[in-house]
């Protein structure tokens, strides 16, 4: 028989542990789940910065007369390889209509595959030089 001032039992305390475990497990697994996904927006986000950064540089040394250049640089810090492309716009794009318009592109990638990546897209008008 038991009195008012005895506490819990060891079942009692028990079922309570595991009611408050049930309870919780959602609210971890979420939190993991988040806490991921801001990791690799902020990776991606980094990673679009530098490629940001690198098409200005390469925009930088492309000789002034080309009609295509490419450009690759090893960064660290999120460890990326960034690729820099001017190239003409494509002739299924809606922009092939206009004339001497070109696309500056940079892509840093991560080392792993799933590793997400950064793309900077620029659209250029280059007129052509007249000839003397």
């Amino acid at each position: 028989m038991r009195t008012k001032n005895e506490g819990f039992s060891l079942i009692e305390s028990l079922a309570a542990i595991v009611i408050i475990g049930l309870v919780l497990t959602p609210i971890f697994t979420m939190e993991t789940t988040v806490f991921n996904a801001v990791v690799s927006m902020a990776e991606q986000f980094h990673r679009t910065m530098q490629a940001g950064q690198f098409l200005f540089i390469a925009a930088q040394q492309q000789p002034p007369e080309a009609k295509e250049y490419s450009l690759e640089r090893k960064d660290e810090k999120p460890i990326s390889m960034i690729k820099f492309r001017f190239k003409p716009i494509d002739k299924k794009s809606k922009l092939a209509g206009f004339k001497n318009l070109y696309q500056q592109e940079a892509i840093a990638n991560g080392r792993d595959k799933g590793a997400p990546e950064g793309r900077v897209i620029q659209f250029v008008f280059k007129p052509d030089r007249p000839t003397a």
